[in-house]
């Protein structure tokens, strides 16, 4: 099929994006109900990420994670008992999506969404629902252009893995060598040449890294007497993996350590190190032998490790660049959708695992009609399996009819989705007529009251809604009280069920956008509301106007950030400070004590200034200044630091730069300034003064260095470079 590129086309009901099992199925699910979604997958065939994991077992019972709608076209694979990645691929999902018809797209990358005529600072969410989405995508063809009225987002995690560093941050080296990193199972059966008679460093501490171990222990009767595999973590706890998946297929480390100590020769080639954080990388791929250098931290002790390959299993994380223009919020824990995350968490809090999906409001976002769905919901979260995801549907297009009851799925769903909280009845109002709490709390607080049933409808918002925003609170009745607010201005995300705002502590902070165009900003306090049986009705809530208070917080932190940029920098200039510079020379001095990073210091001055400034007049030498300032900071790294040192002397801290690349950037900047025209009609130079860190020199004498050769500079005949 053709993919339809002009608006004037009819716009697709539904896009998903990921081919992956979680995506398929949702469109199956879609497609039953009578919508014809189109799937978008960016790679060159269905469910690439089972194609990686191969003969990894996904579940001990096949029938857990084939639907009921997908076997009503692949009837024959209700037979298969023992499913792996590859036979959930080749033998149940390819044939259901040839079978059902469905419009998938391969090789269609999504490289951007955004709701057109509608921009991503637009707080109107009745302009951002009518909106249609723009999805921008590539194709083998070149960029083409689709319109969608709903997208779910199932492209999941798998191309975007956690980084190896020190509390999965990017460590040094990483970036410049992560092509030549395998972040994915390791596959040692299908590249055993490039393995075998290697030292292989293993990092991670989840199911992904204990499957890599069991799949090199399964070779252990063809290895070469020299292949060393070293398993590395950070966390000092044990067992030494951390999973909850061992039943589905891979064995237990405790299986492992039993292999291992049976097997002197396996035991001998395979070692454990925790405790142990990745500082920096080094990679020499003209090396024939042990290319990697890793230095490494194992608890307060430095080392070195030197290896063939090296493989990172901690896992990954969600790539959010699809969302850059639209209004999803993500959490800080695991850079999932901030809903989804909450709801999660407050579950993880009454269990050790969670094996079902969260409730239908979980998956709502704060952009209109937008939906996510599978791994991505987990963030780098680990516990996330294809059951889960198959909840999800069932959840997801509960929320978009709006019924509760909608399951295609029929018994299969048992179990499937979690139920949503109750009402805590701890801190409930137990009364027969919530007319007399409205009576009670607006005789006593001129905060606005509102009351919600079951299903978040408004059904009582008192007058004095009127008073703080200048709209009728008749408009809201029967709306749900999501409408209320501005989603743009949360401060944590509007989940579905009052009661679980800011995390089920039972308040949160909301903005409201008032008749006259401005906003106001206010805290709910919600309780439940209990009759005489004990049954829950509805919630009650306390909205109290806090924004003189938000105001005054936000004009502080602004004073405060002026005041520390003030601090750290010249305000005519944007160059450093001396306070700003004596840090960036602590930095690259500890750097360079840890790990032998070096840093160079020039220190310069305008040879004329005094003269000039004595001639002209102080305003003539402050310019010149500025100039001079601003000529020599645009000719800077970003990771270098210049600015004022003392009077007319200025300092550069070069970091990672040897002495003849400082030599060489202050040959750069002498003939620079010899050139230009700081001044018209004069001449300006400068005399500069370049050392570079030595080992056992402090930063004093550092300085006490560069200060000499800076005044041999200047008594030598000026626009010179003493180094």
């Amino acid at each position: 099929m053709s993919i339809k590129c002009d608006k004037s086309e009819p716009i697709w009901p539904l896009i998903i994006i990921g081919a992956g099992p979680i995506g398929i199925e949702a469109a199956i699910y879609a497609k039953k109900l009578g919508v014809e979604p189109l799937v978008l997958e960016s790679s060159s065939t269905l469910a690439s990420t089972l194609s990686a994991l191969g003969d990894l077992t996904l579940y001990p019972e096949a029938q857990l994670i084939m639907t009921p709608l997908g076997l009503e076209w692949v009837e024959e694979a209700s037979s298969i008992s023992y499913l792996t990645a590859k036979t959930y691929r080749d033998f149940y999902l390819k044939p259901l999506v040839e079978r059902s018809g469905l419009n998938l797209e391969l090789n269609c990358r999504v490289e951007a969404i955004s709701k057109p005529g509608v921009p991503r600072d637009e707080l109107d969410i009745a302009l951002r629902k009518a909106a249609a989405f723009k999805l921008l995508v590539s194709t083998e063809q070149g960029s083409q252009t689709l319109f969608a009225e709903h997208v779910i987002d199932a492209s999941g995690v798998y191309q975007a893995p956690l980084p190896l560093g020190d509390s999965r941050v990017v460590v040094e080296g990483e970036a410049e060598f992560c092509l030549s990193i395998q972040y994915q199972l390791a596959d040692f059966a299908a590249y055993f040449d490039q393995y075998d008679g290697q030292t292989i460093l293993l990092f991670g501490d989840g199911y992904l890294a204990q499957s890599s171990l069991a799949r090199f222990i399964s070779l252990k009767e063809h290895w070469s007497a020299s292949t060393r595999l070293i398993c590395i973590k950070e966390r000092a706890d044990s067992p030494f993996f951390k999973t909850s998946l061992t039943s589905f297929g891979s064995p237990s480390f405790a299986d492992i350590e039993r292999t291992l100590s049976q097997d002197p020769s396996l035991s001998d080639k395979v070692s454990f190190m925790d405790h142990t954080r990745v500082m920096a990388i080094q990679y020499n791929p003209a090396q024939p032998s042990l290319p990697w250098s890793l230095s490494l931290c194992r608890g307060d002790q430095a080392l070195t490790l030197k290896a063939d390959q090296v493989i990172s299993n901690y896992g990954f994380q969600v790539d959010p660049s699809l969302w850059q223009d639209l209004h999803i919020e993500q959490s800080y824990t695991n850079g999932g959708p901030l809903a989804y995350t909450q709801s999660l968490l407050s579950r993880l809090d009454l269990d050790t695992e969670v094996t079902t999906a969260m409730p239908a409001f979980a998956l709502r976002t704060p952009e209109p009609n937008f939906y996510v769905l599978g791994a991505k919901t987990y963030g780098s979260k680990r516990g996330f399996i294809s059951r889960i995801g198959l909840g999800q549907i069932v959840a997801l297009f509960q929320l978009i009819a709006q019924d509760k009851h909608l399951n295609l799925y029929g018994g299969f769903a048992d179990n499937l989705v979690a139920s949503e909280p109750t009402l805590p009845k701890g801190v409930a109002f137990k009364l027969s007529d919530s007319e007399q709490i409205y009576k009670t709390l607006n005789t006593f607080s001129q905060d606005v009251v509102f009351q919600t049933d079951l299903q978040q409808r408004i059904t009582y918002l008192s007058d004095s809604w009127l008073d703080l925003t200048g709209i009728d609170p008749h408009y809201y009745l029967g709306l749900n009280w999501q409408e209320m607010f501005e989603t743009h201005h949360l401060k944590t995300t509007l989940s579905k069920d009052l009661l679980l705002v800011n995390q089920g502590q039972g308040r949160n902070l909301f903005s409201i956008k008032c008749a006259n165009g401005s906003r106001k900003w206010v805290m709910i306090y919600p309780r439940p509301l209990i009759d005489k049986e004990d049954q829950a009705y509805g919630v009650i809530s306390s909205l109290k106007d806090v924004s003189e208070q938000i105001e005054l917080s936000q004009k502080l932190d602004e004073l405060k950030a002026l005041q520390k940029n003030a601090t750290y920098h010249d305000e005519a200039t944007g160059t450093a400070t001396r306070l700003k510079l004596t840090e960036m020379l602590r930095l690259n001095y500890s750097l360079f004590k840890r790990y032998g990073t070096p840093f160079s210091v020039l220190m310069l001055s305008i040879d004329q200034f005094k003269e000039y400034s004595q001639s002209e007049g102080e305003k003539a030498g402050l310019e010149l200044r500025n100039n001079f300032s601003r000529m020599v900071k645009n000719a800077l790294r970003i990771s270098d630091e210049f600015g004022c040192w003392q009077a007319e002397k200025y300092i550069i801290v070069a970091a990672s730069n040897e002495l003849v690349d400082a030599y060489q950037l202050a040959e750069k900047l002498r003939l620079m300034i010899a050139s230009s025209l700081l001044v018209p009609d004069t001449e300006m130079t400068i005399s500069v003064g370049v050392v570079s860190i030595e080992v056992d020199e402090t930063i004093e004498g550092l300085l006490e260095r560069v200060e000499k050769l800076y005044r041999q500079a200047r008594l030598e005949g000026k626009n010179t470079v003493k180094y």
